[in-house]
């Protein structure tokens, strides 16, 4: 099957599932709908334990897969990769996280929130998301044909450059979490790291895998972008029981499982724990996706104008 048919019927399916949801949705009537706005964590603990388990699931086979696939040997770039991300956006995430987390003489930090402690998790994502969309993008890529006909496979350049990314923004957090450990006194180690690792993780893989599936970087960093907003600023409209509006309230009490933001005091420290799990796990899977797009070779180096089909 050609990759245009392929396109072709994945828009079908979208098409008709949106359809299907539509007609759904319709006759839904009001006592059903005001029902949804009653679902609390406790009636969706379920849902987001089997998401959870199904993530488990996936990622476990995807590292298999994957790690067929990277057991040959290879030489590494790392030298060219580093010089690639270069040093000036780590630079710019330390002075800004760092001027942000210091009080003011009010006492208080010259954020949007008064709350230091997501200052780390808000800057250290977004970071890491617009690097992760500029790494990597083939129309970009002035040497794409010479990649994909080295013997190297090509998804090692995004792995190298994306693992410079996520370790160079991880060390600046870690820094930050313990200048914010001695600022902010009450905060648990492990929670200030979880605030930020998740979402980093989260938000690099689908920058990418966005970025990869568009050819475009800056359509990567629009959609991270827009992601980091709504969830950062306005976090608490997607949490169960959210005031809104109709059919808009039948999906909030199954989103809080995916809230890259989702914070500790919201629905209790075992559903944050399960959050930051799926969470986790949806940002590795975001990362598997975008090696497995970069394995499909004809595709990359075409991109919009796909060849014959092949049968």
């Amino acid at each position: 099957m050609s990759v245009t048919r392929y396109l072709s019927l994945r828009n079908m399916i979208a098409l008709v599932v949106v359809v299907v949801g539509g007609v759904a949705i319709s006759s839904v009537d009001t006592e059903s709908r005001a029902a949804f706005v009653r679902l609390t964590a406790n009636d969706t603990r379920p849902y987001a334990i089997t998401v959870t388990l199904l993530l488990v699931g996936g990622t476990a086979w995807g590292s298999v897969s994957l790690a067929r696939s990277l057991r040959k040997r290879v030489g590494l770039a790392w030298r060219a990769s580093l010089r690639f991300a270069g040093w000036i956006p780590f630079v710019l995430t330390l002075a800004i996280t760092v001027m942000a987390l210091i009080p003011e003489s009010s006492g208080t930090s010259g954020f949007v929130w008064e709350d230091r402690t997501r200052i780390i998790e808000s800057f250290i994502p977004l970071a890491v998301a617009i690097q992760a969309a500029l790494i990597f993008s083939p129309d970009d890529e002035l040497a794409l044909e010479v990649m994909l006909a080295s013997p190297r496979p090509i998804y090692w350049v995004l792995l190298e450059r994306l693992a410079i990314v996520l370790l160079g923004q991880g060390a600046i957090a870690l820094v930050t979490v313990a200048l914010s450990l001695v600022l902010v006194k009450d905060q648990e180690i492990g929670v200030a790291v979880l605030r930020w690792l998740p979402p980093m993780i989260l938000m690099a893989g689908m920058a990418s895998y966005i970025t990869l599936s568009s050819r475009v970087a800056a359509f990567g960093v629009t959609v991270s972008g827009l992601v980091w907003f709504f969830f950062n600023f306005f976090g608490e409209s997607f949490l169960p029981g959210a005031p809104t509006f109709w059919p808009l309230n039948a999906l909030l009490p199954f989103i809080w499982p995916f809230h890259p933001y989702l914070q500790p005091a919201d629905l209790g420290m075992g559903d944050y724990w399960l959050n930051r799990l799926c969470v986790l796990l949806a940002g590795i899977g975001f990362i598997m996706l975008a090696v497995y797009q970069l394995q499909q070779e004809e595709s990359v180096l075409l991109g919009s104008r796909q060849s014959k089909s092949k049968g």
